[in-house]
């Protein structure tokens, strides 16, 4: 979900440019590898974010909804991101 997410936030505006995406990219990124800190391979996880990402920066249409629906998106892209950012405890 995470690199999903990510993507979906691109494809609908949510992230001001590629510096954006950078971050969220690495942050993400950052929480995943905090959360398994004894994977000492962790290309493969890079990988899978790196592709969920585009196939929904590819895949979603025109993002358009209501102002109500796209606040929604975006709170509910916000959590996920969020939720990938944080190690587990």
């Amino acid at each position: 979900m995470c690199g999903r997410s990510v993507g979906i936030a691109v494809r609908c505006n949510m992230v001001a440019d590629q510096n954006d995406f950078a971050i969220l990219r690495y942050n993400v990124l950052g929480g995943l590898r905090a959360r398994n800190p004894n994977m000492t391979e962790f290309s493969e996880v890079e990988n899978a974010f790196d592709l969920s990402a585009l196939e929904m920066m590819h895949k979603v249409g025109a993002c358009q909804g209501a102002d109500a629906e796209m606040t929604t998106l975006a709170q509910e892209i916000q959590k996920t991101v969020a939720k990938c950012t944080e190690p587990k405890s």
